[in-house]
């Protein structure tokens, strides 16, 4: 339980040496988190470093100046899908054709968000399968 704790906050120590460069200068980043006794794989540091980026700028909320700019014009799509948490009882309809360019980048990083939530749910229902298999042996 303790290294797991310990793990978290190296994970949020991470984050916030990241987020203290911008998302740009993992270089910088990897350099004090070594300073920090944090052992970080370079390439990996710069592929959470960009998916850190594109997860906190999902939780932003869209500017309304940036949203009546460029209409997207392709497929004439309506999509249909249900809206997380929701446990099935609401459809979210989205009009592709409608959807301006900034609004389409914004569900891109909702997209990617969700999907970024999902798999997290799903490695910590992967660790405590093992968990009661290795436990009862089943």
């Amino acid at each position: 339980m303790f290294d797991k704790k310990l793990q978290v906050e190296k994970v949020e120590m991470v984050k916030k040496i990241i987020r203290q460069n911008s998302y740009l200068n993992f270089d910088k980043s990897h350099k004090q988190c070594i300073e920090l006794g944090i052992r970080v794989n370079r390439p990996a540091l710069d592929n959470f470093g960009k998916k850190l980026k594109q997860l906190d700028l999902a939780k932003k909320p869209p500017n309304a100046k940036e949203q009546n700019s460029n209409r997207i014009h392709s497929g004439g799509e309506i999509l249909e899908f249900k809206k997380p948490g929701s446990n099935g009882k609401s459809n979210v309809a989205i009009d592709i054709v409608s959807m301006t360019l900034e609004e389409a980048k914004q569900r891109e990083t909702e997209i990617t968000y969700e999907l970024g939530e999902l798999k997290i749910k799903e490695n910590a229902l992967l660790n405590e399968l093992a968990v009661i298999n290795k436990k009862f042996g089943l």
